[in-house]
């Protein structure tokens, strides 16, 4: 059978690196530490948390938040939304008691999207 050739290997996207950020998780950082030096937020974390969604599968959101009133939410960066990225974040919504939000960078500001 013939082989559909998809691209050149340089045209792949690597895997990311867990621990480091990319583009626009560096700038979402940035926009965080700005919230927390007036005190909107509290603290904010990269890569804090694993939740386990089922059997081997588990769910690892770019941000915890920690907000002034002692609640937390997470919030996981996308320049677009996968099908499988979503499904995960609504079993996570669904799941447990933190606010599950997709944040991404439209038309020069942050749009927040609550999940669930």
């Amino acid at each position: 059978l013939p082989m559909e050739i998809i691209g050149p290997a340089e045209e792949v996207k690597p895997r990311r690196v867990p621990g480091q950020m990319n583009k626009l998780e560096a700038r979402y950082a940035d926009y965080l530490e700005q919230l927390r030096v007036v005190d909107y937020i509290k603290g904010w974390w990269f890569e804090a948390i694993a939740l386990r969604i089922g059997h081997r599968c588990f769910w690892h959101p770019d941000f915890l938040v920690l907000y002034p009133d002692g609640h937390l939410e997470l919030h996981d960066t996308k320049g677009w939304v996968r099908d499988d990225a979503l499904v995960k974040a609504k079993s996570v919504a669904a799941k447990f008691p933190f606010p599950v939000s997709h944040v991404s960078w439209v038309k020069g500001a942050w749009k927040i999207k609550r999940i669930g």
